[in-house]
């Protein structure tokens, strides 16, 4: 079992995927794990998934390299943006660590930030993901956060690494907050979240 942990050490974690994702990304997602219930720290602790992508990702650099077309494609192909608004459904890709596969996840949209849209997984909804908890990820990631009370996490991320690129037409970038499928059972490192360049091509099962 995961339940949600929202505190500062959780925000720091999310700061670190959201650079990943504004320094890279042309049609940003985050993915955003739940941490395991009653944590220990000294028997589990969180990884960044997207250290475990590493040959995935070097096959999307390899991919951009070949078909350089594809972001010009990108764009034609979705001339007007996602205008989700609260209460959107949408079925999102996300990667089974497990597995090394890809498998989709029945979302809804819970909250509408500024800069970002914040999807979360249905089964988890009411259960170990409530309002109060996309809201703090939402002021967090738009307002502020404990480290600093004045910025949020895009504003910063974009002071350090300029505006992200934008193929979708769309300048929100989109979280999905889910149970992340990594075989934890009960000690040692569990999936906390994940940037995964391949959302950002125009593949079959990317975003």
């Amino acid at each position: 079992m995961k339940a949600l942990k929202i505190c500062a050490a959780r925000f720091s974690l999310l700061s670190i995927l959201f650079v990943l994702a504004l320094e890279g990304s042309l049609k940003a997602q985050v993915t955003a794990g739940i941490a395991p219930e009653n944590e220990s720290i000294s028997q589990s602790y969180p990884i960044p998934g997207s250290h475990l992508l590493w040959k995935q990702e070097q096959q999307v650099r390899e991919y951009v390299a070949k078909h350089p077309e594809m972001f010009t494609q990108m764009k034609l192909a979705k001339p007007t943006s996602w205008n989700f608004t609260v209460g959107s459904q949408h079925a999102w890709y996300a990667v089974d660590f497990t597995t090394s596969q890809n498998y989709q996840v029945q979302s809804t949209c819970r909250a509408v930030g500024t800069n970002c849209y914040i999807f979360v997984e249905d089964s988890l909804w009411n259960t170990r993901v409530n309002q109060a908890a996309v809201d703090s990820v939402r002021v967090a990631f738009d307002l502020r956060t404990p480290a600093n009370p004045s910025k949020g996490i895009y504003q910063m991320d974009v002071e350090a690494f300029g505006n992200p690129p934008d193929v979708d037409n769309d300048p929100r970038i989109i979280i999905l907050i889910l149970n992340i499928k990594d075989g934890w059972n009960g000690t040692g490192g569990y999936v906390a979240g994940y940037f995964y360049s391949f959302n950002e091509t125009n593949q079959p099962q990317s975003n």
